[in-house]
């Protein structure tokens, strides 16, 4: 698939505490289920947590975002993450 033509997220977050091991690969396990899952990757520079997600479309976007583990993960964020922000690119 043409990277250019699917959907990009990002997350960027400023790191308070790390998120455990074991979390952070359940939680990529679960990406990796949903149907239209291309790719993620995560780059930590000092404090600053960059992960970019590729989705084959907005319904699979959706889908994640709507995953348990994942809002779960987003509502507890507050105990890793000094600041979150999310970028969308279709």
């Amino acid at each position: 698939m043409d990277i250019n033509s699917c959907v990009k997220v990002t997350f960027r977050a400023k790191v308070k505490n790390e998120i455990p091991s074991d979390l952070s690969e359940k939680i990529r396990s679960e990406a990796k289920g949903i149907d239209g899952f291309i790719s993620m990757e995560t780059i930590t520079d000092d404090d600053i947590e960059t992960t970019t997600s590729y989705w084959k479309s907005m319904i699979s976007v959706r889908e994640w975002s709507q995953n348990e583990l994942h809002i779960e993960a987003k509502n507890n964020a507050d105990k890793y993450y000094e600041w979150t922000k999310y970028e969308l690119e279709e």
